[in-house]
């Protein structure tokens, strides 16, 4: 029993495992309020984002209330997007 114990874990050390990178590929990652043809980087997360021009035609960008805001705020929470809406049903 304990041959076939120490096999075991000879074969899973010798063993490789094949991780790959997390990817964004495939993605958007979108930033409501950025100005147009505007893109960067997240440095904590590297999530590239871009402006939502062109995905969206409504709403209206916002500042976060200075109270949200702390020095270490990150862009992407700095503006939202707010929509009107109508009973629960969007309005253009």
């Amino acid at each position: 029993m304990a041959f076939w114990f120490i096999l075991l874990l000879a074969i899973a050390s010798l063993s490789t495992v094949h991780a790959q990178p997390p990817t964004t590929e495939g993605y958007v990652s979108i930033d409501c309020g950025i100005s147009s043809n505007t893109n960067y980087t997240d440095e904590t997360t590297n999530i590239p984002y871009v402006s939502d021009d062109g995905f969206i035609d409504t709403g209206r960008t916002t500042p976060s209330p200075p109270t949200t805001q702390t020095p270490r705020s990150r862009n992407n929470y700095r503006l939202f997007e707010a929509f009107q809406m109508d009973l629960g049903i969007a309005t253009h």
